[in-house]
Formats: structure tokens, C-alpha cells, sequence
């Protein structure tokens, strides 16, 4: 087999779209509803967060996910897990094909609100333990453009992975990182995050690509030295008296 250079592997094909659209279809409003929040959150989802966005009851979600998954076979329950003394109740679609479908139906607007939401839910549900989920909350943040948050989820997961030996994973989010550092302009911890990368190449046994991710590092401290010294000083909040 020999994948073409025009295959997107993204867009579904036509009949198996309008299998599944004729499937949704049949689905009640609040159903459809319920499921098009829920494929924000990806192929596997909470019952608490879309109780949440959905401003419904906890029962009357579970209510409507046992009715998708034994009458409409469209999701399965996953277990659950228990944070803070709360259980939490996780689902998974049955095919990742619906969720893609339930995701790609929704505009850009309404996918960037409900990232948002999402992530700040579980990073509630989630409190102090938030390195759990770390991953989940940087492409939710990133998914909403709330790129400052992103930032922090990113680094957060990269250094637990190169703490656990994970270098190639702890590369790739340094790198994504960095990507919304320079958006942002901040020069100061772009380079504390290129310094962090070239370590971790370093590690990786990649000599070459520590030697450049060092010297970039260097030259936006030097940039972000630059734009400090053009910065005018804060005024004294007292006078000095020796």
C-alpha cells in the first residue's frame, strides 16, 4: 500500500459520513447535544464536565449516556476515577469516527468556547493534582487560544517527562512550548525553555541539537536583556535613607 500525497487522513469519506450523520440524526436534541460537548473533550470524555456545561444534574446526564450507549450503542462506560473524595464518571465513544463527526459539525467559535470551559472544569475537578492531567489541560488551553495557560500545562508536562526518562515526549512539548513563547514575546523564558530543551537533548544523547537549542538560548537572553534596559525604571516605592 502506498498512501497518496492528497490523502487526508482528517475528513471522513463520503458514505461513511452519511452512515453516521443518519445515525445522529435519529438522536433527540438533548442527546446530540450532550454528545457534541462531550467530543470536545475527545474521544474519551467526563460525565461531570458535560453536567457541568450542560447545567443539567449529574443523574440526569448518566440518565442520558446509559440511554446512548444501551439503546443508541454510540458510547461505552469506562470506569472512573476518584479525585479529592469525588468519583468521577468516564465514558468513551464507541467509535472515534463519531466523535470526529460530533467535533467537525461544530464551528470554530463553538469548539474554542467549549475548550475553554473544559479546561477550566477540570482543572477545578482537578485541584492540586493538575499533573495528572497536564497534557489534557495544555490542548484544551491551547485549543481555546488561551495561549498563557498553554504555557504553563506544556512546561508543567514536559518536565514531569523528562523526569520520567520520557525525553522524546518531553522534546515535543518544550518545542510546542516555545512556539506560543515567542508569540507571546516573552524573550526571558523562551530562553529558561530552550535552556531546558538542551538539556533534555543532551540527555537524549542528540549533541547537535543541544549545541543549537543553547545558543538560541543565549541570543533571547541577550534580546530579552535588551528590551529590560529600554524599559524605563519603576519609580522608588521609598526613599532610601543609609
Amino acid at each position: 500500500w502506498v498512501e497518496r500525497s492528497r490523502l487526508d487522513w482528517r475528513t471522513l469519506p463520503a458514505r461513511v459520513e452519511g452512515v453516521i450523520e443518519g445515525r445522529i440524526a435519529r438522536l433527540e436534541p438533548a442527546l446530540r447535544e450532550t454528545l457534541s460537548v462531550a467530543s470536545v473533550e475527545g474521544e474519551r470524555f467526563t460525565a461531570e464536565v458535560v453536567a457541568q456545561i450542560r447545567r443539567l444534574g449529574h443523574q440526569q446526564v448518566l440518565r442520558s449516556l446509559s440511554q446512548l450507549e444501551r439503546r443508541h450503542r454510540l458510547v461505552r462506560e469506562r470506569g472512573g476515577a476518584v479525585v479529592d473524595h469525588q468519583r468521577l464518571s468516564r465514558y468513551q465513544f464507541s467509535h472515534i469516527l463519531f466523535q470526529r463527526y460530533l467535533y467537525g459539525a461544530l464551528s470554530a467559535a463553538q469548539r474554542r468556547l467549549l475548550h475553554g470551559q473544559i479546561a477550566r472544569i477540570l482543572e477545578d475537578l482537578y485541584k492540586g493534582r493538575t499533573g495528572e492531567i497536564a497534557v489534557r489541560l495544555a490542548g484544551h488551553y491551547a485549543a481555546a487560544e488561551e495561549r498563557e495557560k498553554a504555557v504553563q500545562y506544556l512546561l508543567e508536562a514536559a518536565d514531569q517527562a523528562r523526569g520520567l526518562y520520557a525525553y522524546q515526549e518531553a522534546i515535543n512539548y518544550y518545542q510546542r512550548a516555545l512556539v506560543f513563547l515567542k508569540e507571546l514575546r516573552e524573550h526571558g523564558r523562551a530562553a529558561r525553555t530552550l535552556m531546558k530543551l538542551g538539556l533534555t537533548y543532551h540527555l537524549a544523547l542528540d549533541f547537535p541539537r543541544t549545541r543549537q537549542a543553547y545558543e538560541e538560548g543565549f541570543t533571547l537572553w541577550q534580546r530579552a536583556g535588551e528590551i529590560q534596559e529600554e524599559a524605563p525604571p519603576l519609580p522608588a516605592p521609598h526613599a532610601l535613607r543609609v
